[in-house]
């Protein structure tokens, strides 16, 4: 099983020209961390950050370059220690968060009850009563249907969440569901993206596609190419992007819209550029496409990991 260090190491490689050798060079590292948080990596923090992975584990930079094995696991020592400075804990935490993008249907003619369940849920939510829990939205896909996103800033918190709250709210919910989860999307965040203040009137968007068995390696590269694309900020109206591969053949993203128009404009440019891409590889329909009104939002105010 893959190691959050793993984890970390796999983000390095798929965003980086990675030489295959175990080495990265400096000023490679360097723009993969400013692409990550433009506004928080700058070069001086970047500097220190080298500095300091050269000083605790003995290393020096040879020919420009860093072992990146060496630093995924020196990135991952920031967890819980003290002394980590603040760069290095914002590093893990751009790094390790996680995405949990999930679906609830309850059984027909119990939409008013269902509505006040969920009202409680993410107002309860939305008070901060989540530890480690960095963004999250929440909409309906109809009157019977919610959807939630949630990021979290690591794994530890994520089954934090699912061992306390989570199950208190789905015993609140299990009376009136119509079933197990219609998803449940869980894993390393592949892009998570502030391009905007959160806004009270948005539209957000989800979808998911999976790959034809075999295509595997050809998918993680047009989903590398398509979320580096959509990180770049160049989409009119989108202000917030998440992305995550619950397997291998899975590709799930959430996006948030200014308006309607900007929706439309989106749509019209994924049809032709990222389905394009995409059309070859895929094993089938969309295994969800959701477009609805946000109903609510919570944004972490926590300095470390701001937008």
């Amino acid at each position: 099983m893959a190691t959050a260090a793993d984890s970390i190491i796999a983000i390095f490689k798929d965003n980086a020209d990675f030489r295959g050798d175990g080495a990265i060079k400096c000023e490679v590292l360097r723009k993969v961390m400013q692409r990550l948080v433009p506004d928080f990596f700058t070069d001086l923090v970047v500097d220190e950050l080298l500095k300091d992975f050269q000083e605790a584990t003995g290393s020096s930079a040879a020919n420009g370059s860093v072992d990146i094995s060496q630093f995924g696991q020196w990135v991952m020592a920031a967890d819980g220690a003290e002394e980590a400075s603040h760069g290095h804990k914002k590093l893990l935490q751009v790094l390790s968060s996680v995405v949990s993008i999930c679906c609830y249907r309850c059984i027909q003619g119990k939409e008013a009850e269902w509505k006040k369940v969920i009202d409680e849920i993410t107002s309860d939510v939305e008070k901060g009563s989540v530890p480690g829990l960095v963004h999250f939205y929440h909409t309906m896909a109809g009157p019977q249907t919610f959807v939630c996103v949630g990021l979290f800033e690591s794994t530890k918190a994520l089954d934090n969440y699912k061992d306390s709250a989570c199950k208190t709210y789905l015993e609140k919910m299990q009376p009136l569901l119509a079933g197990s989860a219609v998803f449940d999307d869980v894993g390393m965040a592949v892009a998570a993206r502030s391009f905007a203040a959160p806004k009270s009137q948005q539209i957000c968007c989800m979808c998911s596609y999976q790959c034809a068995e075999g295509k595997e390696k050809d998918w993680e590269a047009v989903v590398a190419d398509i979320t580096a694309s959509v990180k770049s900020g160049g989409i009119q109206g989108m202000t917030m992007f998440m992305s995550v591969m619950p397997d291998p053949r899975t590709f799930s993203c959430v996006g948030l819209f200014e308006s309607q128009a900007a929706v439309d404009n989106y749509a019209a440019m994924m049809s032709e550029q990222f389905m394009a891409k995409m059309k070859p590889l895929l094993g089938g329909e969309a295994i969800y496409d959701i477009v609805a009104p946000l109903k609510g939002c919570v944004v972490s105010q926590d300095p470390l990991l701001g937008t």
